[in-house]
């Protein structure tokens, strides 16, 4: 009835119908009265009229708020995704399919929305970049822990080109990079994040690119790092740190400053 009422033909209504039903896994009951639709069922019947609906983007909004309350996330994933191919500059959708994606972990699906978010310019560049990054990181870390490295490997680096002062990206990265046994690269990258923003993480991996250096010798090493932001607080802490590990106690005071009058802390301490 519905079906005829949107103006589709007599002829193709029961096409249109098991179409729409097969969208939300109700084709095997199709024929089957309302009074005999079980609580579950009479929901999926309600979306598929939302999405033969002509205002489907403000129906499947309201079904994917209550699927989500109801816990049905599967669901009200694959209904906004439906709802978004249609309606695919509608903002309320974007943010709505953007939300369900990360929830369900769909890193790729998220960066394609948020990819569509910030070209049709509902982001600044430098947001959706920032985003971007996050979501690439958590996409390489989840990829990691189940075991391909290569996958894993792409993801971090991508993660890190679009934000490089993300330092769990920097350093997911680098240590991509040196699976490769390619320092240079690592040593690059992780220099760029320290200039941005230095962290006793990074330092860590750059010190993972040489492991069986002498103090002397990572003290020399470690002054291309170091020079990316000579006077940041991470940078004294780190060269006192370095000196002595190489019993130079003068250098480390000198590195050290007023750090411990100025900020104390237990590691400036």
């Amino acid at each position: 009835h519905l079906a005829e009422l949107q103006g589709i033909p007599r002829g193709r209504c029961e096409e249109a119908v098991l179409d729409v039903l097969e969208e939300v896994d109700g084709k095997t009951w199709w024929d089957t009265r309302c009074g005999g639709l079980s609580h579950g069922m009479a929901k999926r019947v309600g979306i598929a009229q939302a999405l033969r609906h002509p205002n489907v983007t403000l129906l499947t909004g309201a079904r994917v708020t209550a699927l989500e309350a109801d816990g049905d996330r599967v669901t009200a994933l694959r209904l906004a995704e439906k709802a978004y191919a249609l309606k695919p500059a509608h903002t309320d959708l974007q943010n709505t399919l953007l939300t369900l994606q990360t929830r369900a972990h769909d890193w790729k699906g998220a960066r394609s929305t948020l990819k569509d978010k910030r070209r049709q310019g509902a982001l600044p560049k430098d947001v959706a970049l920032r985003r971007d990054a996050v979501l690439a990181l958590q996409e390489a870390s989840e990829v990691l822990a189940h075991g391909n490295s290569i996958s894993a490997r792409e993801a971090a680096i991508s993660a890190n080109k679009a934000s490089p002062d993300l330092v769990p990206a920097a350093v997911l990265a680098a240590r991509s990079y040196l699976a490769q046994k390619d320092t240079r690269n690592a040593s690059r990258l992780l220099q760029k994040a320290w200039g941005a923003q230095p962290h006793p993480s990074l330092a860590a991996a750059y010190a993972e690119i040489v492991p069986d250096e002498t103090p002397a010798q990572r003290m020399r090493r470690f002054e291309d790092l170091i020079r990316q932001n000579p006077d940041h607080e991470e940078s004294r802490l780190l060269r006192a740190e370095l000196a002595l590990a190489a019993e130079d106690f003068p250098a480390a005071r000198r590195a050290l400053g007023d750090l411990a009058e100025t900020h104390p802390t237990v590691r400036s301490i």
